[in-house]
C-alpha cells in the first residue's frame, strides 16, 4: 500500500492517450495470436511478454515518479557510541569489533547523510576523532550514564540515533532507565557468540547477622556457571589474615546453572573488617595466585570482598532484680564469654523500712546493713527509707547510685533491660513511662523473666508497663501448671535461629528430648495481636502453656519468658563442652541487641556505582535528633593516605549528615565518623566501610546481553544490527525517521531499466515465436 501511495503521475495530460495506445495495443496483441490456432501455451506466454513491453513504454507517456521522506542530508547529527570497559575483550569480542570500526566505507556512507559524532565509553564518556586504536581497559561499563549524556547533550539539537557497540551488559542500566521515552532511536550492533566461554561468576552476595553462637554471621551467593567447569564448584571464605573460615561445595547440575550458597562464620573481632569471598572448581584455588593457569574466561568475578562490621563498642544489658536470685549468677557467668555484651546488674537486697532508733551506743539514720564495711559520707550511706541496691559491673561510681535511672539520658544508655523477679512498686509512674520511652523511641529490647514476682503476680496488671509485654495480664488464669514442665518449640520457634541451639533439626530435637524438667511457670492468661509464641512448657497433664513469646514495640521489641527456674537447666552439664543454657542465654541477649541503634550510627548509601554516600545520625544522650553537630567523616583507603570531610547536614531528615566520596581505586576503604555537639563535646564515635570492585560488576554476565540490548532498541524506536549486515544498515538508514527530512522524487519513466524491461519482452516474445517456428 505504501509503494502505491508514494507514486505520482508527473505528466496527467497524457493518461487518456496513453490509456487509449496501451488499450488499442492490447486489442491487437490478442486480435493476431487468436488467429494462430497452433500450440496455444506458446501463444500465451508470448502475448503475455508482448503485453508486457507495450504497457511499460505507454507508462513511460505519464512520467511516473516515486516520491518519499528521508534526512536531509547534513542537517541531522548521529552519534556512534562504542563500549572500551574489558568485558569487551571476553570471546576475542574487542578483535571483532576493532575488524568493523576499521572499516572506513559504511563510516563515509554515514557521514555523507549526517553529522556524525564519535564517542567512547567505559566509566565516562570520552569524544574521539577515530577509532583506529581503542584500549579496552575501562573497570565498568556505565552504558546508561553514556546514553543519557548523549541524550541530554543533545537535546535541543536534531539528533536522528545512536549507532551503540557494546555488549549489552552494563553496570548501571537498571538505575539509569525507568523509561526511553526521551531517548533517541537506539541501533546496537550484536556478533553471533562465536568462542566456548568457561566461566564461573559471582552473581550476588547477601551479608546478614545472626544471633546464632556457632556462626553469627551468614553469606548467601548466587554462583553463574558457563560452559564446562566440572562437576563440582568450592565457595570459600577467608578471614583478614587469609584463613579460610568456611567452606561449601556444591554439584554442577549443567551449563548455565545458578547454585545457591549459604557459608557461616564466625568473626571474633570487633569493628569493620575485609573477608574474601572466592569460588572455583574443586581443589582449583590456586589459580588465584597464578591466573595464566586458569582455564576460565577471567577471574576477576570470582572474587568478592565482604564488609562484616561488629559494631565498635560492646552493647550494655542492664539487668534488674527485687532480690538475689541464681538466674542472675548464671547469666552473668554466660556472658562473661562474650565480648560483644556487657553486663551490668542492679539487685535490691533489702526494701524500704520505717525510720527508728537503734537502742544501742550508735544512733543514725543509715541501714545498719552496710555498717561496718566502709566509712561513707553520711549523705552518702543508705537510708531505712530508701531501698538497698548492690551494682555490679558499673561504668563508674556515678552509674546507679540512686537506683534504677529516673532520666533518659541515664536509661537510654543501655541497648536492653532484663527484669527478673521485681514487683511493680519498684518502678515510680515516671520510670514506668521511661521504660516505655525506651522501647518505642529508643528502639531498645525489654525481657521479663518469670520470677515469683513478675507479670501478673508482680502486680503489673494495672500498670504502663503492661502496655510493654506481649501478653495480657487484667485476669486471672483458668487453670494452673501442675507438676514438672517440659519445653518445646514452636512453629515459629523453629524458624528463629537464636532459639535453636544444634545445626539441625534432628539434633535439636535430641537437645530439647534431654533438657530437665523445670517447677516454676508464671501461666500467661493471653497473647497480644502481633505477638508470637516461640516457645511451649506443657505440665503433667498435657496442658500446653506459653513459655517465651516475643513482639516489636514501637521500634524495639519485647518479650516475656514465663518460666522461672532456668538455673535448672545451667545445673546439668553432662558434657562440659556444651553449656547449653550459657549458649542459650548468650544467643538470647544477642537477639535483644541486635540492630539496636547506637547514638552515633554510620552507613553507606550508595545511588551510583562511582560515588559513595555517606550517611551519619547522630543523637543526643535523650535520643533526640541532633542538628547543631559538628560530624568529622575519615576515609580511609586500603592503600593511600586518609582524608578528612566534614559531612553537611541533610534538609529532608534531622540529625542526618552525609557526604559523597568518589573512589579511584578498587579496593577496600574504612571510615571513622566523630561528632562533637555545638558545646564542642564529643557525642560519639562510629565506623563503617565499602569495598569498590568494579570488575565483579563488569564481568557479572560474559555473554551478549541480547535481552537487554533488544529492550534498548525496542522502547527507543530502533533495532538490533548484525554485524553482517551493518552496511545494508547504513544504506537504508536515511530513510528511517529523522528530526529534520525532506520530500523528494524519483523518475522512474526516465529510468534505463525501464527501457531495457521493455525491450527484454519484445526479444522475448520474438525469440520464443521464431523457436516454435511460427510465423
Amino acid at each position: 500500500m505504501t509503494l502505491f501511495t508514494n507514486l505520482l503521475i508527473g505528466n496527467q495530460r497524457w493518461i487518456i492517450p496513453a490509456a487509449v495506445l496501451a488499450v488499442a495495443a492490447l486489442f491487437v496483441v490478442f486480435y493476431s495470436y487468436r488467429r494462430d490456432k497452433r500450440a496455444h501455451w506458446v501463444n500465451l506466454c508470448a502475448a503475455t511478454l508482448k503485453t508486457c513491453g507495450l504497457l511499460a513504454l505507454a507508462a513511460c507517456l505519464i512520467e511516473p515518479l516515486y516520491s518519499g521522506v528521508r534526512a536531509r542530508p547534513g542537517a541531522n547529527l548521529f552519534a556512534i557510541a562504542v563500549d572500551n570497559s574489558q568485558s569487551l575483550t571476553i570471546g576475542e569480542r574487542d578483535k571483532q569489533l576493532q575488524q568493523v570500526l576499521a572499516e572506513s566505507d559504511w563510516q563515509t556512507r554515514l557521514g555523507q547523510d549526517f553529522e556524525l559524532r564519535r564517542y567512547q565509553f567505559a566509566a565516562s564518556l570520552q569524544t574521539v576523532p577515530d577509532y583506529r586504536e581503542i584500549p579496552f581497559d575501562g573497570d565498568a561499563s556505565q552504558l546508561g550514564n553514556a546514553i543519557t549524556t548523549i541524550t541530554e547533550r543533545f537535546q535541543d539539537r536534531p539528533l536522528a540515533g545512536i549507532l551503540l557497540f557494546s555488549d549489552g551488559n552494563a553496570t548501571d542500566i537498571t538505575a539509569k532507565f525507568p523509561d526511553l521515552k526521551n531517548v533517541p532511536p537506539i541501533y546496537p550492533v550484536v556478533w553471533p557468540e562465536t568462542a566456548d566461554v568457561r566461566d564461573i561468576a559471582i552473581r550476588t552476595v547477601a551479608v546478614s547477622r545472626s544471633p546464632f553462637e556457632d556462626a553469627p554471621i551468614s553469606v548467601k551467593a548466587e554462583i553463574n556457571t558457563l560452559g564446562d567447569v566440572g562437576e563440582t564448584v568450592t565457595a570459600e571464605i577467608l578471614d583478614p589474615s587469609g584463613k579460610r573460615v568456611a567452606e561449601q561445595t556444591l554439584a554442577v547440575d549443567d551449563s548455565g546453572t545458578t547454585l545457591a550458597f549459604r557459608l557461616q562464620f564466625a568473626a571474633p573481632h570487633r569493628g569493620v573488617e575485609f573477608y574474601r569471598l572466592r569460588v572455583a572448581e574443586a581443589d582449583k584455588f590456586d589459580q588465584f595466585d597464578d591466573p595464566s593457569t586458569t582455564a576460565e574466561a577471567t577471574l576477576a568475578n570470582n572474587e568478592r570482598t565482604l564488609t562484616i562490621d561488629r559494631g565498635s563498642r560492646p552493647q550494655r544489658v542492664l539487668y534488674v532484680t527485687g532480690r538475689p536470685n541464681w538466674e542472675f549468677k548464671f547469666l552473668r557467668r554466660a556472658l562473661d564469654d562474650d565480648p560483644s555484651v556487657k553486663l551490668t546488674g542492679l539487685i535490691r537486697i533489702a526494701k524500704r523500712e520505717a525510720k527508728f532508733k537503734w537502742r544501742d551506743n550508735v544512733v543514725d539514720a543509715s541501714n545498719p546493713l552496710f555498717r561496718g564495711f566502709d566509712e561513707k559520707d553520711p549523705e552518702e550511706k543508705e537510708q531505712y527509707d530508701q531501698p538497698v541496691f548492690v551494682r555490679i559491673d558499673t561504668e563508674d561510681t556515678s552509674e546507679l547510685r540512686e537506683g534504677f535511672p529516673t532520666i533518659a539520658a541515664q536509661l537510654f544508655v543501655y541497648d536492653a533491660i532484663i527484669l527478673d523477679d521485681v514487683d511493680a512498686e519498684f518502678f515510680t509512674r515516671d520510670q514506668m513511662a521511661l521504660l516505655n520511652e525506651f522501647v518505642s523511641r529508643r528502639g531498645g529490647s525489654l525481657l521479663m523473666l518469670g520470677g515469683q514476682e513478675s507479670f501478673r503476680r508482680g502486680g503489673y496488671a494495672r500498670t504502663p508497663l503492661r502496655e510493654l509485654l506481649p501478653v495480657y495480664l487484667d485476669r486471672e488464669p483458668d487453670l494452673l501448671p501442675a507438676g514438672r514442665l517440659r519445653l518445646s518449640l514452636s512453629r515459629d520457634g523453629w524458624l528463629q535461629p537464636w532459639i535453636r541451639l544444634r545445626g539441625n533439626e534432628q539434633d535439636e530435637k535430641i537437645r530439647l528430648r534431654d533438657m530437665p524438667d523445670f517447677q516454676t511457670l508464671n501461666p500467661l492468661t493471653g497473647i497480644k495481636p502481633g505477638a508470637t509464641v516461640l516457645a511451649d512448657a506443657t505440665d503433667a497433664r498435657g496442658t500446653q502453656f506459653p513459655a517465651l513469646v516475643a513482639q516489636q514495640f514501637g521500634r524495639g521489641k519485647t518479650a516475656a519468658l514465663a518460666v522461672g527456674d532456668l538455673w535448672r537447666w545451667a545445673l546439668r552439664r553432662d558434657d562440659p563442652a556444651k553449656n547449653d543454657q550459657a549458649r542459650a542465654m548468650r544467643q538470647m541477649v544477642r537477639w535483644m541487641v541486635a540492630d539496636v541503634p547506637a547514638p552515633v550510627e554510620a552507613s553507606i548509601e550508595s545511588e551510583d556505582k562511582r560515588a559513595v554516600r555517606v550517611a551519619v545520625r547522630a543523637r543526643n544522650k535523650d535520643f533526640q535528633p541532633l542538628d547543631n553537630a559538628t560530624v568529622k567523616v575519615t576515609v580511609q583507603p586500603n592503600e593511600g593516605e586518609a582524608i578528612t570531610l566534614d559531612a553537611e547536614p541533610s534538609l529532608t531528615e534531622a540529625g542526618l549528615f552525609t557526604i559523597d566520596y568518589a573512589p579511584r581505586d578498587p579496593g577496600t576503604y574504612r571510615v571513622n565518623v566523630q561528632v562533637t555537639d555545638a558545646a564542642g563535646s564529643e557525642t560519639g564515635r562510629a565506623a563503617t566501610g565499602w569495598v569498590y570492585q568494579p570488575a565483579v560488576e563488569e564481568f557479572h554476565k560474559l555473554t551478549w546481553n541480547r535481552p537487554e540490548l533488544t529492550r534498548l532498541a525496542t522502547a527507543t524506536g530502533g533495532q538490533v544490527v548484525q554485524s553482517r549486515e551493518l552496511d545494508q544498515f547504513v544504506r537504508d538508514l536515511p530513510e528511517k525517521s529523522a528530526p529534520v527530512t525532506e520530500r523528494y522524487t524519483y523518475p522512474l519513466w526516465h529510468q534505463s531499466s525501464v527501457f531495457l524491461f521493455a525491450l527484454c519482452c519484445f526479444i522475448g516474445e520474438w525469440g520464443l515465436r521464431r523457436f516454435r517456428g511460427l510465423p
